[in-house]
């Protein structure tokens, strides 16, 4: 083959390759590959009371409808380094709106638990909050409990009325501020490498 066909062969696949990757990346995803976001609960939900246990080990029930004030469920694991870096948020709404939510503090995780509670307690000390971990399987699959921290606002009737998977940066940081009427202090900046 001639030179001048090589050159035409290559700006001919060079196009197409050029071609072909445009097209793949403007089409929509496949329906399977669509909703890969993890699904969460959604506001509006009714939930039921829940169950577990306190990290004395103690079966706690904790009422969601028919409150006498809103729920709050901030949802951790201690192996969580997101949650960790949270934890003087949450703190400041607990220091400040304690009184006017049921805060309930639930781990997904047992293990490290009382460690856990034991590290984080004097961020947020107060007798008010239920620690809770150990929840059926049932309840966290229902209540599509994941990726932590986690935050769920409930209504006196046990309707979810806010939800928020992760910890309070950019936008989530804002509308947490704008439902407490409060201004957080921000996340603990990660410890330095070595």
């Amino acid at each position: 083959m001639s030179r001048r066909v090589w050159v035409l062969l290559l700006v001919a696949f060079a196009v197409g390759s050029v071609a072909t990757t445009v097209y793949l990346l403007r089409r929509p995803p496949p329906a399977s590959l669509a909703n890969l976001e993890t699904p969460s609960l959604r506001v509006g939900t009714q939930l039921q009371d829940i169950t577990g246990r306190n990290e004395k080990a103690d079966v706690v029930r904790v009422q969601l409808r028919g409150t006498d004030r809103p729920t709050m469920l901030y949802i951790v694991t201690p192996a969580c380094s997101w949650c960790t870096r949270n934890r003087r948020n949450f703190a400041e709404i607990v220091r400040q709106r304690s009184g006017e939510y049921h805060i309930e503090f639930i781990s997904l995780s047992e293990g490290g638990f009382s460690g856990y509670l034991h590290q984080l307690r004097p961020d947020w000390n107060d007798e008010h909050v239920t620690t809770l971990t150990s929840l059926p399987a049932r309840t966290k699959a229902e209540m599509l409990l994941g990726p932590t921290p986690q935050t769920i606002i409930i209504d006196r009737d046990g309707k979810v009325t806010h939800n928020w998977v992760g910890a309070y940066t950019s936008n989530t940081l804002i509308a947490v501020e704008n439902l407490f009427l409060l201004q957080m202090p921000g996340l603990v900046e990660d410890p330095p490498r070595r």
